[in-house]
């Protein structure tokens, strides 16, 4: 049997009976040790988050080799029961975030009118037999959805019966969350579940209806996803962002062709990451080489001190140097007449600072630049582990974060790939700009390359095709002998450090 099936087979398990009575079903010795010391885990303080990364990858990957060993023997049972125990540790000590994620529906979305849907006249879907596992079964049974004739695990999806498939997403919405917060972790992750497989299971010709798009677009509420304020630091909670029309993975969803379904789906479906992760995890990595090793270096980005800055300086200083066209200036300047903008809020984001350490070895093997004495050692050293022994100009780096990257961030990115010709992957980017600070170690030609971008980016987002520089050239750039870099140093401006801020 391969490990992809025995996972599974592992997911498919009820994770009440993979939990609760874990210790009535005959396990080895090794697999009952395991078990035992996870749910002592349980008992303990919760710990910081460094530690509580460091702990769950150890579990994961000693639940992988448990569940490798089980596969051995043939005994996918046993493989269930450890990811069952697995997921069970996994939300009890996240039950606050995953109420929290919960609860962001709420504010997001009116859930009863969502609940009271109804198809147009003369919306039609085709009839399927969907196979359902055990728990989703329940759900449905519960919900009034009725099964194949003959069929045990088979249920019809068609436009007379839609209405119930529907109201089982909400019904089961209201299960998890009334689980969550009466700590009833057993049936939270029997919610879990049932939800992200009933996500799965409706096809994309319901998504498709006009009236299901016309539902979450109507019920969605007008609430704020970020300001200035909430944004002042990198430590802001992700759970102020899954909401964001713009904040949408890049992985393909059913009914991704119309951006609000797709934001409704992640919005949901992100409650249940911590047994989809786990699943994933286990079943692609771990379980498949239990010894792959994984670094840990966790290093505490400085605060970095800004300024009292004065937006309309810096846009009439684009102006002067014609950066950029006067008359976008003046629409500028406008825009910031209109409400008052926190000039000091503004943070150095985790993958900013990874881009920019990794820069800063790539300045150094390129012409020998030296580093820069604002870099945190420890970053500094977890990106030379990283890069040497091999050829830098082939290599391809991957950035993993709990959400979309900034549109800032992401430009940084590809300031990389045209400066160094190293392609920085990161989980896309949504397109809010909020106040971002660049690292203090960026190296000064990557930065003047970004605001060169950023330049070109506000442009777009102002309706310009291009550059306006009063020049013959297509660009400032080329206006200026192909250097590629505006002479803002030449001028004595100096975007390093505290003066650029992306406002």
């Amino acid at each position: 049997m391969s490990g992809s099936v025995g996972v599974r087979d592992a997911e498919n398990q009820d994770p009440t009976t993979a939990a609760g009575n874990i210790y009535k079903t005959t396990l080895s010795a090794d697999s009952q040790d395991y078990i035992s010391r996870l749910r002592k885990l349980e008992t303990l303080p919760l710990p910081d988050f460094n530690d509580y990364v460091v702990a769950t990858l150890d579990i994961l990957r000693a639940a992988g080799t448990q569940i490798q060993a089980a596969l051995k023997r043939g005994d996918s049972q046993e493989a269930s029961l450890i990811l069952g125990a697995v997921n069970y540790h996994l939300v009890f000590q996240c039950r606050k975030k995953i109420l929290s994620r919960l609860e962001r529906i709420s504010s997001a979305y009116d859930v009863g009118g969502l609940r009271r849907w109804q198809p147009n006249p003369g919306e039609e879907i085709p009839s399927s037999a969907i196979s359902v596992s055990s728990d989703l079964a329940t759900a449905l049974d519960h919900a009034g959805v009725t099964r194949v004739f003959g069929s045990t695990n088979e249920y019809d999806l068609n436009t007379t019966n839609l209405q119930f498939w529907w109201r089982a997403i909400f019904n089961t919405l209201d299960l998890y969350k009334r689980d969550v917060e009466a700590e009833n972790i057993g049936q939270a992750l029997l919610g879990s579940f049932v939800l992200h497989r009933l996500l799965s299971s409706i096809p994309s010709s319901v998504w498709a209806l006009p009236s299901i798009q016309q539902i979450i677009t109507s019920c969605r509420l007008d609430t704020p996803n970020a300001d200035l304020h909430s944004a002042q630091n990198d430590a802001e909670d992700e759970d102020t962002e899954i909401v964001s029309s713009e904040d949408v993975s890049d992985a393909p969803l059913r009914g991704a062709q119309h951006r609000e379904i797709a934001v409704f789906i992640r919005t949901v479906d992100t409650t249940t990451a911590w047994t989809t992760a786990a699943g994933y995890l286990v079943a692609t990595v771990f379980t498949k080489d239990p010894r792959q090793e994984i670094n840990l270096t966790v290093v505490d980005l400085p605060r970095q001190t800004i300024r009292q800055q004065n937006p309309k300086g810096l846009v009439r200083h684009w102006a002067a140097e014609e950066l950029w066209d006067k008359r976008l200036c003046q629409q500028v300047e406008k825009l910031l007449e209109e409400g008052p903008h926190n000039t000091k809020a503004g943070a150095c984001h985790c993958e900013a600072g990874i881009i920019a350490s990794l820069a800063c070895k790539l300045a150094a093997a390129s012409s020998g630049e030296e580093y820069s004495e604002l870099e945190p050692a420890g970053l500094r050293e977890a990106i030379r582990q990283l890069t040497d022994g091999s050829d830098s100009s082939r290599q391809y780096f991957s950035i993993g974060v709990s959400k979309k990257c900034c549109p800032s961030c992401k430009l940084l990115a590809d300031v990389i790939l045209g400066t160094y010709k190293v392609k920085v992957q990161v989980p896309g980017s949504h397109t809010r700009f909020h106040p971002w600070v660049p690292p203090a170690w960026l190296p000064e030609r990557v930065l003047l390359s970004l605001e060169n971008k950023i330049l070109m980016r506000l442009t777009e987002i102002l309706g310009k095709s291009g550059f306006t520089s009063g020049s013959n050239a297509s660009s400032p750039v080329s206006d200026r002998g192909g250097s590629g870099l505006p002479p803002i140093i030449a001028q004595g401006y100096n975007p390093t450090r505290q003066n650029f801020n992306v406002f």
